[in-house]
């Protein structure tokens, strides 16, 4: 496994999430507090060697990334169950053309939001997607 993403969980375990199967899946697990696995769901990859986790709104974001490359999309699962609940490509900067390139994505919340904040070569964006449905709130870009 690839380096692991680590979130509490309000149970006192934690969420886990890291790039498995050789780049083929992320691994997402729910440890409890006495370190037993509560649930475990593999999401598929798509070129993508990173991810960020973040726990909200009973959800569990996983943002995946390519660090070379421009892009991302995030995957909401239930906190409880592991289940998806929906998955969005975040309007980002766009498409880029480039030889050279770096990417970092972040995750945060507030009630009823997930924001997605990134950092590429070609700028830096800041999108809300609605928690229950990962529908764009707003983006804004700076270059």
């Amino acid at each position: 496994m690839g380096p692991a993403a680590v979130v509490p969980a309000p149970d006192g375990g934690v969420f886990t999430a890291a790039v498995a199967a050789g780049g083929q899946r992320v691994d997402v697990r729910r440890m409890s507090s006495t370190g037993a696995e509560v649930w475990a769901r593999g999401l598929p990859t798509e070129a993508e060697n990173v991810v960020a986790l973040h726990h909200g709104d009973d959800r569990v974001y996983a943002a995946l990334y390519a660090d070379g490359a421009t892009g991302s999309r995030v995957v909401a699962l239930d906190a409880d169950t592991g289940e998806p609940l929906w998955e969005r490509r975040p309007e980002g900067v766009g498409a880029v053309g480039h030889s050279k390139y770096s990417n970092s994505v972040e995750l945060s919340s507030r009630p009823g939001v997930v924001v997605v904040s990134g950092r590429e070569s070609a700028g830096e964006f800041r999108e809300e997607l609605d928690a229950a449905t990962g529908r764009p709130v707003s983006h804004e870009m700076r270059s």
